[in-house]
């Protein structure tokens, strides 16, 4: 009987280690999101972590977590026409970091680029581009104003490593 109670103990300190390290040497990255690992020694790091479990050092690494799925955000502005009238332009645009970039994204734009980047230069371009057309224009030629936002768009978020 004292066998079993020795072998329970083993077993129990055994799986009470297995907790420590996995709870501080491995990090989980979700699906849809990628990790960079900033080392407090040398840096940000490029290396993008997949979906999955990984291991780092603990008080050495810390673990930057984005979500690269595509998602949705609403911009809504009131714009100037060329013949000087004011309209009221809602706009949809879907969204998503280019995964090998999330290291430049990081240091340039910081974590919270979704809410900064994105909804201005979707203003910038949007007024920029209602500003070349009339009120009239801008309603008969939709699908034109359409594409050419979207075209603009494309161009100044690749800039800024951000997929339209």
């Amino acid at each position: 009987m004292e066998r079993l109670f020795d072998r329970m103990g083993k077993l129990g300190f055994g799986l009470l280690a297995s907790g420590v390290f996995m709870s501080n040497f491995v990090f989980v990255v979700e699906p849809g999101h990628r990790a960079i690992i900033q080392n407090n020694l040398k840096g940000l790091g490029t290396y993008v972590y997949g979906e999955g479990m990984h291991i780092k050092v603990p008080i050495r690494d810390n673990v930057k977590m984005f979500e690269v799925r595509t998602r949705p955000t609403l911009i809504s502005a009131a714009a100037g026409t060329k013949d000087m009238q004011i309209v009221n332009v809602t706009m949809r645009v879907l969204f998503r970091p280019v995964e090998q970039e999330l290291s430049t994204i990081l240091l340039k734009l910081g974590a919270d680029y979704d809410n900064r980047v994105v909804p201005s230069i979707s203003m910038e371009v949007l007024k920029t581009t209602c500003a070349q057309y009339t009120a009239e224009q801008l309603i008969s030629l939709r699908e034109k104003v359409s594409k050419e936002i979207k075209e603009v768009l494309l161009k100044r978020a690749m800039e800024q490593n951000i997929i339209i």
